[in-house]
């Protein structure tokens, strides 16, 4: 008995040595990662406190700039409007210019909203652009660019003629002259000045006209009014009595072509009283 009790001992020790060595191991990977997350823990406070920190300096920064520009700029009297700098390219007096800005002397020029101020005055139906800016210390300066008539219409809610741009933008009675060519057969139902007429036809009339006086050919022809009525050409009517029946395509080659044959009539004494361009090529046409 006594001789067997010694390995049986030795037995136990050594199975309590493996089973307490198996676990080491695990308990040392469980201490890694408690000590991992515990540092993640660390990390993710550290960059939210900076985080939290950038913020409040960016906020005090900007708050810092803005006071600081209100006191050295928009505050500041030295600014303070003393003189306007208004001209215009076409009927616009600087009163009335002004008057459109909605901007009064004694404003501070950096407190106006510049991009507003252009935005008014481009709403006037007879500005095409505008230009604002500031010139320091006390001057604003106002450059616009004013639409130009191109042909005037019959408006008989009024009973008076409104002129009309290139792109259809309707300038009002001021513009109108009795010299520009008229557009009729189109309703006018509903339209005011500083509307844009977007009717395709009244557009083909007001290109026919542009080309005229972008190519110099009405130092040949002078149209003296054209019909939109029928929606397959314009009747055109020059200021030497000769109709024109034009069709709405190719209108520049329609045009020079139409310019040849009134100059061959008058070279062989003889004058055009209508001629049919509706058709593609050799033109029906009429002599008085």
């Amino acid at each position: 008995m006594w001789f067997n009790e010694q390995p049986v001992s030795r037995r136990r020790k050594r199975r309590n040595r493996i089973k307490t060595t198996s676990r080491d191991p695990i308990l040392m990977v469980s201490a890694r990662i408690a000590d991992q997350k515990r540092d993640r823990r660390h990390k993710l406070g550290a960059i939210l406190l900076l985080s939290i920190c950038l913020v409040g300096v960016a906020f005090l920064s900007i708050l810092g700039v803005r006071l600081f520009g209100r006191v050295l700029l928009s505050q500041n009297d030295l600014f303070a409007i003393r003189q306007f700098d208004l001209k215009s390219d076409g009927k616009m007096q600087p009163k009335h210019i002004q008057g459109h800005a909605e901007v009064g002397e004694g404003e501070n020029l950096f407190a106006i909203d510049i991009d507003e101020v252009r935005r008014r005055l481009e709403e006037v139906s007879s500005v095409n652009a505008a230009q604002v800016r500031r010139d320091l210390p006390d001057t604003l300066v106002i450059r616009v660019n004013e639409r130009v008539a191109l042909a005037r219409f019959f408006w008989p809610k009024m009973r008076v003629n409104l002129a009309v741009d290139s792109e259809g933008y309707i300038l009002g009675p001021s513009y109108s002259s009795p010299y520009l060519p008229s557009i009729t057969g189109f309703r006018t139902l509903g339209l005011s000045p500083g509307d844009q007429i977007h009717e395709g036809r009244f557009h083909d009339a007001l290109l026919a006209l542009d080309i005229c006086d972008t190519t110099r050919i009405n130092q040949y022809i002078e149209i003296d009014s054209i019909d939109v009525q029928n929606p397959e050409y314009l009747d055109v009517r020059l200021k030497g009595g000769e109709r024109v029946l034009l069709s709405r395509s190719d209108l520049e080659v329609k045009l020079r072509k139409l310019v040849s044959i009134i100059q061959a009539s008058h070279d062989r004494g003889v004058q055009v009283a209508s001629i049919d361009m509706t058709v593609d090529r050799n033109f029906p046409v009429e002599y008085r």
